[in-house]
């Protein structure tokens, strides 16, 4: 089984306010998987709504191609986190986990409950 587990990016919440006070670079509309990359990438990465939509974008590439990712992957099950859902990812289905789901900003305080 293979966990990607991303953070969430909340409007009001104290980590965004540090992001804020960091400075913040300008929203950016990303459509589709096909949409070019920001020359200086670390810059588009500033801005949470940035973030949000790119993580929205992968996870919906990832889960509309189960077979090719599950095998590029070697892998069975794919499990992916983001805001509060987490889907489950096999051949056959995708399908809501809510045993998986938290309301943690941090990945890394998600990933807990992955193991």
């Amino acid at each position: 089984r293979v966990d990607i587990v991303a953070d969430t990016y909340r409007e009001i919440s104290m980590k965004n306010a540090e992001r804020e006070s960091r400075g913040s670079s300008s929203k950016v509309i990303i459509k589709s998987a096909q949409s070019k990359v920001q020359r200086d990438f670390n810059h588009f990465l500033t801005n949470g709504n940035n973030k949000t939509r790119m993580i929205n974008i992968i996870f919906d590439c990832l889960s509309s191609n189960q077979a090719k990712v599950l095998n590029i992957l070697r892998t069975t099950k794919l499990v992916l986190s983001k805001d509060n859902e987490t889907e489950c990812i096999t051949l056959s289905s995708v399908c809501i986990v809510d045993v998986l789901t938290s309301k943690h900003e941090e990945a890394d305080s998600k990933v807990i409950l992955h193991f």
